[in-house]
């Protein structure tokens, strides 16, 4: 090691760069040119050849002749003191292996840097240099371009001299190259690193020409492209084999946004016959050159004209469709479809099956801000963990075993990932987006939305009710930056969005008006807040100067000047929303810097409501218009029907269904995607909540005379739904949505005379309470545990619950006098009716659970009292699960309007 001072001719010694197997590298001062520079000093066995050191001698000026941008310049070449040394350009930079460390790159780099590297190759072959040690720890990546370094000096073979030449595994005749740096080592059991990109007639012995550094630029490019080596193994014969034999995966298989032109290029690269390859690096400079700049003269694709106005950033984007589509995902565990559409704009869809589905809440995804990464909720039977799939990588990663998860958001700066969770652990997290421990940031009820600013605040709703509240991304302190307005009736605050300032926020006001929800721009210096507009949805900010929300069953932007907080122009249809979902105003889309944009797609099939038996064996339909019908309830006596059919994001109206005379009746509008219809014992009246100015509430109505239902008193809340009536109808069981404790059960005396009384009322959810016949026990169904199960406990109490369900449960329904009690299971694919024999006197025991029927896309199911008719309502096509839309140019579509 040479210390700060030493001199090796004019050359003053600094300080070191690195070392390796090969040598020192050391930054140095030309004292005659008042330059820095980088000093490589060169192992002694190089010198003790004096054939060796003449013909390096002679390597080294012609090299040092290159005169190329992306070629670092070899200055001089000297031996002083039995030290021999190389004087280079000093490159300040990362390498390309160091950035590899990190992931593949994007296709525009990857194309950028390909091509400057195949320009250097062409100028150093036409000038008879061959590199013969092309790799990515010999190519720095700098301000002004990539510099391939070590051209054709990096490696000195350990094999000795024979006859003239060079003999040995090797085989090279010239002086190729290990790489300074000390990765991958050479040791007992591993690979060395210059085999993963020599080509097939190196390893032969044979001599190495031009087309040899070309097949190690294509394995350069694969890497760059896939993030992982074309070839490997666990020894070094295998590895050679594998270069010998086999064919690298396909890089659209690995990479989803990899041009399919790039996957052709490095195929050909990669040839094993060096006369299959390009035969120059001239050639392969401009085939990159031509995909990078979206030509179209090779027939493969013809190019919208609106492309031409795309930034560099797009200009891979049409190699993404080859013969009208192309494969988006890998290994069977992630797909999606790149197609071309009327639009000048391309769309990706993206599914999960790697096991569970993706969630159907909008709000449960989110695109990283650079747009590289898209999170999202996974659901199976039991829980909701967060993925995080990063679009150069072809299998997504599930970054956290926390569940429930409800939202998802990002840092500003990428690294991290927030989200909230629900049940008996509610709170906001946050995980490092390459994965780790989460850490908790504070508690909430029942998250109905966050936003991360860029100066580390996080701005969120901890409840279904109230304002919204404001903690650091480290969290302590928490503290509201809404006030509810009573003059409005406001019930609550959600889904809230930053602007690019970092102090003003976009949020969402609840209850409903009219057909949407008011929009209003807030600050964290100031409860004063603004009205923007009324959306179908909660609403997005986009660069460069967007707000995307729903408005008529549509997904529109509209400009916004983020500093004046105004909107101009008309909203612009850039597609569909996702169809209904259960949470108000959610947030229905998210956008990177670079211009891509997030969509949930879970498009709703229609549904068919029937009567099964026990076994699920089809008995009957009912006479219900088409559409999706989530809920459906039968009369005890299964003489009427009541269907909450969906007809917009934030509208349904329920129908009255007479089987026997194959009538119905609409007879109610909610106001909501959900009425919770429920009947009364003798089916002689109903009770349904209906969204108001005020917020929800629940009516009372009776068959044939519905138009006349009446609201009755319940305790005040945004969120309330009747699930059941006592055996004797005077009281109405109901849920109620409040801000300390998510939501409680309640019981309403129907008479008036007495006030509603909690019956169930923990941290936890407590939904779909439902009095047994004999009036003694209440069934219903709580996620106290992390994940819904039924739970049986003395009605009105106090009494210890009981369990019921084993593996998670909803909509309890007693049958047979008491003596059973029917429930749903959840299951990705559909739901399973499940049956357990219970007795309720003189105390309460439950039996076994048993399975009566599965049936895939099941909505809701409803049972008949003496146990043996049971209406269902489920999915009458094919069950499509729900997928993310990623449209990687959105703004495009909004240039020609």
């Amino acid at each position: 090691m040479l210390s700060a001072g030493t001199r090796l001719g004019p050359y003053e010694i600094l300080g070191p760069l690195g070392a390796g197997g090969m040598g020192e590298v050391y930054r140095a001062r030309d004292s005659r040119l008042a330059r820095e520079v980088a000093v490589k000093v060169l192992p002694p066995h190089l010198g003790e050849s004096p054939e060796v050191r003449a013909r390096f001698e002679r390597e080294a000026r012609a090299i040092s002749g290159l005169n190329h941008p992306n070629i670092c310049t070899l200055h001089d070449v000297g031996h002083q003191d039995g030290v021999d040394y190389l004087v280079m350009e000093l490159v300040e930079g990362e390498s390309l292996a160091d950035r590899l460390h990190r992931g593949a790159l994007p296709a525009a780099e990857i194309l950028r840097i390909g091509t400057q590297i195949a320009g250097a190759l062409d100028l150093a072959h036409q000038s008879g240099v061959i590199h013969r040690d092309l790799k990515p720890g010999n190519i720095m990546l700098t301000k002004s371009g990539a510099k391939l370094l070590d051209f054709g000096l990096a490696r000195a073979t350990e094999a000795r001299p024979v006859g003239g030449s060079f003999t040995g595994l090797t085989g090279l005749t010239g002086l190729t190259g290990l790489p300074t740096a000390p990765q991958p080592l050479t040791a007992e059991g591993t690979i060395v690193g210059t085999f993963q990109y020599m080509a097939p007639e190196q390893l032969e012995g044979k001599e190495a020409d031009a087309r040899s550094d070309l097949w190690s630029l294509g394995a350069t490019l694969y890497e760059m492209a896939t993030g992982r080596r074309a070839f490997d193994g666990s020894t070094q014969a295998s590895l050679i084999s594998a270069i010998m034999r086999d064919a690298p995966r396909p890089i659209t298989e690995l990479q989803p946004l990899a041009p399919a032109a790039l996957d052709r290029v490095v195929r050909q690269c990669l040839a094993k016959d060096p006369n299959e390859r390009w035969q120059t690096a001239g050639d392969l400079r401009r085939e990159l050159e031509w995909i990078a700049s979206a030509s179209s003269q090779s027939g493969l694709l013809a190019v919208p004209a609106a492309r031409a106005r795309m930034g560099r950033r797009s200009l891979w984007l049409p190699w993404l469709v080859a013969a009208g589509a192309l494969a988006v995902a890998a290994a069977g565990l992630w797909r999606g479809i790149a197609r071309r559409t009327a639009d000048p704009h391309l769309h990706v869809v993206l599914t999960h099956e790697a096991g569970g589905i993706i969630s159907s809440e909008p709000s449960s995804c989110a695109i990283s801000p650079d747009g590289r990464r898209v999170a999202y909720v996974v659901q199976d039977s039991t829980s909701s963990k967060l993925w995080v799939r990063d679009l150069s990588e072809p299998i997504p990663r599930k970054v956290s075993e926390i569940s429930p998860v409800l939202d998802v958001f990002w840092s500003p700066d990428g690294r991290f990932l927030g989200f909230g969770t629900s049940g008996e652990d509610a709170r906001l997290w946050k995980v490092p987006a390459a994965g780790g421990t989460p850490v908790s940031i504070c508690d909430v009820k029942w998250p109905r939305g966050a936003t991360w600013g860029k100066n580390a605040d996080i701005v969120f709703a901890a409840a279904a009710e109230g304002p919204l509240d404001r903690v650091s991304a480290s969290g302590g302190e928490v503290s509201p930056v809404t006030a509810l307005d009573g003059t409005r009736h406001e019930t609550g605050h959600r889904m809230p969005c930053f602007l690019p300032d970092g102090e003003h926020f976009l949020f969402a006001a609840l209850p409903l008006q009219g057909r949407g929800w008011d929009i209003f721009t807030g600050s964290l210096r100031s409860k004063q807040v603004k009205k923007l507009l009324t959306a179908g949805s909660g609403v997005t900010f986009a660069e460069p100067g967007y707000l995307i929300f729903v408005r008529d069953a549509k997904l529109v932007a509209q400009r916004f000047d983020a500093a004046r907080l105004e909107l101009s122009g008309d909203p612009v249809p850039i597609g569909d929303p996702p169809a209904p979902g259960t949470v108000d105003a959610a947030r229905i889309a998210t956008t990177s810097r670079d211009g891509r944009l997030v969509v949930l797609r879970n498009a709703q099939v229609e549904t068919r409501v029937q009567w099964v038996n026990r076994a699920g064996e089809p008995t009957g339909g009912v006479p219900l218009p088409a559409g999706r019908y989530p809920q459906v309830v039968a009369a005890p006596d299964g003489s009427s029907v009541l269907a909450v059919r969906i007809s917009s994001a934030v509208m349904s109206d329920i129908w009255q269904a007479d089987p026997a005379r194959g009538t119905t009746t609409r007879i109610a509008s909610t106001g909501s995607a959900f009425g919770n219809p429920a009947w009364s014992p003798d089916g002689t009246t109903f009770a349904y909540n209906a969204t108001q100015e005020s917020g929800e509430r629940i009516y009372l109505g009776r068959v044939g005379a519905a138009s006349q239902a009446q609201a009755i008193a319940t305790p005040e809340a945004q969120f309330q739904s009747p699930s059941g009536f006592t055996p004797d109808g005077k009281t109405l069981i109901i849920a109620v949505a409040s801000p300390a404790t998510q939501f409680d059960l309640w019981a309403v005396p129907l008479d008036g005379r007495g006030a509603p009384v909690a019956l169930a009322r923990t941290p936890a959810m407590e939904i779909g309470g439902v009095v047994s016949p004999d009036g003694r026990w209440l069934a219903f169904t709580s996620n106290e545990t992390g994940q819904f199960e039924i739970y049986v406990q003395p009605y009105p109490g106090p009494g210890a619950k009981v369990r019921i369900s084993t593996d998670a449960g909803f909509a309890a329904q007693w049958t047979r006098g008491g003596n059973e009690l029917l429930y749903e299971r959840p299951e990705p694919s559909g739901g399973s009716v499940i049956s357990v024999a219970v007795e309720t006197s003189p105390a309460f025991r439950a039996g076994t659970s048993h399975l009566l029927f599965h049936r895939a896309g099941l909505q809701a199911f409803s049972v008949t009292s003496d146990g043996e008719h049971i209406l269902i309502s489920a999915e009458a096509g094919t069950t499509v699960p729900p997928s993310l839309s990623l449209t990687l140019d959105w703004t495009e579509q909004l240039k020609d309007r």
